[in-house]
């Protein structure tokens, strides 16, 4: 990680978010490696399709070992998010509502008037809590059983970490789903099908899940209308 002084705070951030939280022991190095492997190297990120967020890496590991793939929270994470769950009497499910400016769901944004009928309409059955930053609206978190983990002072890792604890998941395909998606957590889901399409048919082809994924875990390029996410919830919970 190069530590540029006009660009300091985004690399402290990601080592106090990301390797901290991991129950492995990372030694953090000053600039570019000396040695020749280390990863992702020169040659891969010249080749082509290479990107950060890709899969492609993780499903070649997968064929080779078939092994869970698994984020691996240290202890004091797992505690503090236990602590959280038990105080939620109902199922738990955890959901992101993706929101980035300007909010076109075919960038993979939540359609918050069918999600909030879905939360409504569940409101007596389960607790929901949202993590996540994205801007919702008031009416949204005004609905009866629905928490905000930010509004619980809650940092970013501790809500990842809370997926774990879950009963299911439930959001828009992004960064903060892939809590779930590498959990053994039932959940599912929802990316645009005009968003990415190239790079969902290279990684997904015609499937629903992932080569890594449970049977219990979906990937749905579809619409998250209120009617979907009702099928999504009862095939969580059931």
């Amino acid at each position: 990680i190069d530590y540029d002084p006009i660009t300091q705070i985004f690399p402290e951030r990601v080592i106090s978010i990301v390797f901290k939280s991991s129950s492995l022991r990372f030694i953090i190095i000053k600039g570019k490696p000396e040695t020749a492997f280390y990863w992702p190297s020169e040659e891969m990120i010249y080749e082509k399709n290479f990107s950060y967020y890709s899969f492609s890496r993780l499903i070649n590991f997968h064929k080779s070992g078939m092994q869970p793939v698994r984020l691996a929270w240290n202890y004091l994470l797992i505690d503090e998010a236990k602590s959280i769950r038990q105080k939620v009497e109902k199922k738990l499910i955890c959901i992101h509502l993706k929101r980035v400016a300007p909010f076109d769901i075919k960038e993979a944004n939540a359609d918050i008037r069918e999600w909030k009928v879905f939360l409504s309409n569940n409101n007596q059955r389960v607790s929901f809590i949202i993590i996540g930053d994205d801007p919702l609206p008031q009416e949204i978190l005004e609905i009866e059983n629905v928490l905000s983990a930010n509004g619980m002072s809650m940092n970013l890792a501790l809500q990842l970490c809370l997926v774990n604890f879950s009963d299911g998941f439930i959001g828009m395909a992004s960064g903060i789903c892939n809590a779930a998606n590498f959990s053994k957590v039932p959940h599912v889901l929802f990316k645009h099908p005009e968003h990415h399409t190239d790079d969902m048919q290279r990684e997904l082809g015609d499937s629903e899940s992932f080569i890594f994924s449970t049977p219990k875990q979906l990937l749905l390029r579809k619409e998250g209308n209120a009617k979907r996410l009702q099928e999504a919830l009862t095939f969580i919970i059931n």
